[in-house]
């Protein structure tokens, strides 16, 4: 296995193919993460659940695999994406059984290391009569009113992705409730996989997954109702990688986040790797006034410091692909700041982090990452919704092949993969935009705040 561009903090299995984040849960003070899984191939193929177990949302204990596709009965093929739910303190785990897609339960253990499949599966066949769908998959599961509702990704073929919508009074006996959210119209796409509604700093959101753009929206909940209609509210992550998050509720109120960062670089590498995908960091999520979604890195990410005290106060001598940046920027009409990563200090390799004031936009560049002409050299980005006047805090995890930013309340990862030993370096970029100005004068000096620390490596290490 190349181990070359393997993470050393950000959570994967110790080998070959790993997607979707599943049925997060905490469970007697233990945080489970399962998750799609292929034990044997780095390629999705014939998907498990794997499982893991942390105390702290940084160190995983790896688990023995929860799900596997059954020889016979709901899901001979895959277990396809799922969620997790407390009855009463029993662990109950709804999933999508693979031939064809249907809903499926299993039931946990007292302390959640092992899961048992409910012999009366599928407790959902397939999709409402009429309804002809691309697919029927990924579930999102609440309490209310009693009882329990359900969400399941699907789409209207040559129309909209759609979340629909169901009824239990014991998680095992599904009634359909009409559709739950739409967007026929707006920005979308034919299939919503692994939809997520939950309720955030007060207000309710639904997250999907758009298939096959690979991209992630949030939409917020009218305030008459909580059919989902209409445009979405914004983009979940800013950058290209992060993909099916999901999110769950803490014992101590706390909704977290996690997501899968896909790889940015063909199927052939990663086969030749040995290994595919990775884990985000866990985010803590809430509605800022606006009532937009806002996320920030989980405060448990600081244990990852070596030393309580920053590593460097300068920008100048950072180095490393394993590391920890807080840059802060004081506000200049029509300036660009932020940070080179990965950087290799020849100009032949460079990962970039910048923001422009005059356009309120985030821009994470891996277009110059990497020498393997291979690699997929992606340009995203997003608005921070700041005002005139705001200063700008950038929070850059460095991992690798991950770089994860942090931005006034909002996120972007990306994938990035130097091929060179001395692309490890680090460079504040600050300047004017203005093509009237030369660009030895262009330089700013608006950088008011930097620290930057080393990180260790998370248990189990990769």
């Amino acid at each position: 296995m190349n181990t070359r561009h393997r993470t050393h903090y950000h959570f994967q299995p110790a080998a070959n193919w790993m997607n979707d984040p599943n049925g997060l849960i905490q469970h007697r003070g233990m945080h489970h993460m399962f998750f799609q899984h292929n034990p044997d191939n780095p390629w999705a193929e014939r998907i498990h659940w794997g499982h893991a177990r942390s105390e702290n949302l940084i160190d995983w204990q790896i688990l023995p695999i929860a799900l596997s596709p059954g020889q016979v009965g709901a899901d001979p093929l895959s277990c396809y994406s799922g969620c997790a739910v407390s009855n009463d303190g029993q662990p109950v785990i709804i999933y999508t059984g693979v031939a064809p897609e249907r809903a499926c339960v299993a039931f946990g253990n007292e302390d959640l290391s092992e899961l048992e499949k409910y012999g009366g599966n599928p407790v959902i066949a397939g999709p409402p009569r009429g309804l002809t769908t691309p697919g029927f998959r990924d579930h999102s599961v609440w309490r209310e009113d009693g009882g329990w509702r359900m969400i399941i990704g699907s789409g209207e073929s040559g129309r909209s992705g759609l979340a629909l919508g169901y009824r239990s009074p014991d998680l095992l006996g599904w009634e359909y409730d009409g559709v739950f959210a739409s967007s026929i119209g707006q920005e979308s796409s034919p299939m919503w996989e692994c939809p997520d509604f939950f309720t955030a700093g007060g207000r309710d959101f639904l997250v999907v997954s758009m298939h096959p753009d690979r991209r992630v929206f949030y939409y917020t909940a009218p305030d008459h109702g909580r059919v989902f209609e209409g445009a979405p509210g914004g983009r979940v992550d800013l950058g290209q990688a992060l993909y099916a998050p999901q999110s769950y509720t803490d014992q101590t109120g706390r909704r977290i986040m996690f997501g899968w960062l896909q790889e940015e670089r063909p199927r052939q590498l990663q086969v030749d790797a040995g290994w595919s995908g990775a884990q985000s960091l866990p985010r803590v999520l809430g509605s800022d006034r606006a009532g937009r979604l806002v996320c920030s890195p989980a405060p448990e990410v600081d244990a990852l410091r070596i030393s309580a005290t920053p590593d460097w106060r300068e920008p100048g001598q950072v180095a490393g692909d394993r590391i920890e940046i807080i840059a802060r920027f004081s506000w200049v009409e029509n300036g660009v700041c932020g940070l080179s990563v990965l950087d290799s200090g020849d100009g032949l390799e460079r990962t970039e982090i910048t923001y422009g004031f005059a356009n309120d936009w985030l821009t994470l560049d891996a277009s110059g990452s990497s020498l393997e002409a291979r690699n997929h050299r992606t340009v995203s980005g997003g608005r921070l919704h700041l005002p005139p006047g705001e200063d700008v805090e950038l929070r850059v995890f460095v991992d690798a092949s991950v770089v994860e930013v942090f931005a006034n309340g909002r996120a972007g990862a990306l994938r990035a993969y130097p091929e060179l030993d001395q692309s490890i370096g680090t460079r504040v970029i600050s300047r004017i935009d203005d093509p009237g100005i030369p660009v030895r004068e262009a330089d700013l000096d608006n950088l008011t705040g930097f620290a930057a620390w080393r990180l260790r490596e998370a248990s189990p290490g990769q």
